[in-house]
């Protein structure tokens, strides 16, 4: 069984320098970054967070998922403030209508960003002007594939999903839901679509798709709103 192919795209290391840029000329960039194993890492450059992320932070019970979120957070403020140059401290962010964060000072920025996580990985999307999403997935072997196709897949992909062997059904449900997701994070509207109503081979005009490729067997896609080419992706 094949599937209809997607074009594909690098996500960038992000290694915490400075020099970042995203252009009008380069408009989507996705970076990627594996959380640190040693928390005193996390922690040593936490400084940048606002008081109320370090209060969200300090929520979460289990040391690992803190510092996932305090790394997902020092990561986005680092990046976004080197693109836009100004310090990552300074920068506030707010949430859209349906929980999208966007970033609100300073006021007249256009950046776009989207973020997910999985497995120890964090990846970022930033576009200078167009709205985007990204979403990735550690396929896992318990996951309830039957019950899953039919919330998510449309009858044509649950059809093309039934004809790969068993091995091979969680990590292309993956990359199915993955376009899904992110198509749905770049709309800023989430989950209130049905998601057997969007095609994850052939989206909406005008937006595009590509696959990103990640280690370790992670599964995801970016999303953003236009018709550039994939090579206008981190590149």
């Amino acid at each position: 069984m094949t599937r209809p192919s997607l074009q594909a795209t690098r996500a960038d290391r992000w290694d915490g320098t400075s020099g970042m840029s995203v252009t009008s000329d380069d408009p989507v960039r996705v970076w990627l970054a594996r959380v640190p194993d040693d928390p005193a890492i996390v922690s040593s450059r936490s400084a940048c967070l606002s008081a109320e992320e370090h209060v969200r932070g300090a929520r979460f019970r289990h040391s690992g998922a803190r510092d996932e979120f305090v790394f997902r957070r020092i990561m986005l403020r680092e990046l976004a403030g080197s693109i836009l140059g100004v310090p990552s401290q300074r920068l506030q962010f707010s949430e859209g209508a349906f929980g999208k964060p966007y970033v609100s000072v300073p006021s007249n920025s256009e950046l776009q960003f989207n973020i997910s996580h999985a497995g120890g990985w964090v990846v970022v999307a930033v576009s200078r002007l167009n709205p985007v999403g990204v979403d990735i997935e550690l396929p896992v072997s318990d996951l309830p594939i039957e019950f899953l196709t039919k919330q998510v897949c449309s009858v044509g992909e649950a059809a093309m999903l039934a004809g790969f062997p068993p091995d091979l059904r969680t990590a292309e449900f993956l990359r199915i839901w993955t376009v899904k997701e992110a198509y749905l994070k770049a709309t800023g509207e989430g989950l209130t679509e049905r998601m057997t109503s969007v095609d994850a081979f052939a989206l909406p005009e005008p937006w595009s798709c590509a696959e990103l490729e990640l280690p370790e067997g992670v599964i995801g896609a970016v999303v953003w709103k236009g018709d550039l080419p994939v090579g206008s992706i981190g590149a």
